[in-house]
């Protein structure tokens, strides 16, 4: 399978893997995208009801004001055909990736008939739900807080990724996080997203778990604020 030259947005996540796969994606190329204004992942690669992920290429790929720029998941909420076995994702490479800001307010589409009555057509970066009494007044004076959600690769200590590859890869982050939780917990909810962990994790980055064949070739981070954090954290990888 092929898929090239997209521009691509999206609310949620704009290139995803899953959620809702038992059969799987093999051989597969994405190249030649621009993904902007993206609420949670710009990339999400998920395999949690026992799909096979293995060959797949994502290159030439610039992306502009999104939230997390990469998920790789493999989880087990299993929910297909019974006696199904835990997925895998393999064989993986991305190449030639920048990411950068500003980061800044969008446009957005009501998403359903109360979001079109709540006039919800303008999304905030930091914020990432929608507009409550709370909220209201942050999204109006622009303060920033720790919002950026940290990209991870994590496999799962009984079925870890397998040779996943970042070539070229640079990317600017909002930054500005001083204080985190160090401990990831190690058994994620069923439902994938990129906070499975945690929105905040170690990295600034990218963190990197239950991996076997880790290459990082030319891959560097950046932030526009100060952060605390190291640049990539790796437990349990080869």
């Amino acid at each position: 399978m092929r898929v090239w030259n997209c521009k691509i947005k999206s609310r949620c996540n704009a290139l995803k893997f899953g959620t809702e796969t038992n059969g799987g994606f093999y051989d597969t190329v994405v190249e030649n995208i621009e993904i902007r204004d993206t609420r949670i992942s710009a990339v999400a690669i998920e395999s949690v009801d026992g799909a096979i992920i293995d060959g797949l290429t994502i290159k030439n790929v610039n992306m502009t004001n999104v939230n997390a720029p990469l998920f790789i998941h493999i989880g087990k909420r299993m929910r297909g055909p019974e006696g199904r076995e835990i997925g895998q994702i393999k064989n993986v490479t991305l190449e030639n990736i920048n990411v950068d800001g500003p980061y800044e307010p969008y446009n957005i589409i009501a998403w359903n008939y109360f979001s079109y009555k709540n006039n919800d057509f303008r999304q905030y970066p930091w914020i990432f739900g929608g507009v409550t009494p709370e909220n209201a007044d942050l999204m109006i004076s622009g303060r920033y807080t720790d919002w950026q959600m940290t990209s991870n690769c994590c496999g799962l200590p009984e079925r870890h990724l397998e040779n996943i590859t970042l070539r070229n890869v640079h990317m600017k982050l909002d930054g500005g996080v001083t204080e985190y939780n160090k401990e990831v917990p190690d058994v994620p909810p069923a439902y994938p997203e990129v906070y499975v962990y945690g929105k905040i994790l170690p990295a600034k980055g990218i963190y990197f778990r239950y991996i076997d064949g880790l290459t990082l070739d030319n891959v560097t981070v950046e932030t526009y604020r100060p952060d605390s954090r190291e640049d990539f954290v790796f437990e349990h990888v080869k």
